[in-house]
């Protein structure tokens, strides 16, 4: 299966980075299917949804989730009609542990301190 991404760049098959990145490929993937089905349009919508579903353990939010497995319900929906078996769509369990770390050093508030001209 091609794992290039509905954009254009190559994804490897990796998870979505985050609930935004699954909504653009959504909405890509809907503008394709409002052309005719291209070539390979059905494959491309397993590999997003093997990918939205790993996305789950980066979302820990449950407005993030419902809004993330409602995506995938969408999809799941279009396999079934067009008589394939759609892989699992169930969204991965949130995993604390896979979050990115982020450096503290790159927060651009100052906390308490007051805001300075210099500090632009």
């Amino acid at each position: 299966m091609n794992t290039t991404s509905y954009n254009g760049s190559n994804d490897n098959g990796s998870p979505f980075k985050s609930l935004a990145d699954l909504k653009d490929v959504h909405t890509s993937l809907l503008k394709k299917r409002g052309e005719d089905f291209a070539v390979g349009f059905l494959d491309e919508v397993e590999d997003f949804l093997r990918r939205g579903s790993a996305l789950g353990v980066y979302l820990d939010s449950y407005n993030e989730r419902a809004a993330g497995q409602s995506l995938l319900d969408y999809w799941v929906t279009v396999l079934y009609r067009a008589k394939r078996t759609p892989p699992d769509a169930t969204l991965a369990e949130f995993d604390p542990s896979s979050s990115p770390i982020l450096d503290d050093g790159i927060c651009p508030y100052r906390g308490l301190n007051a805001f300075q001209e210099a500090d632009r």
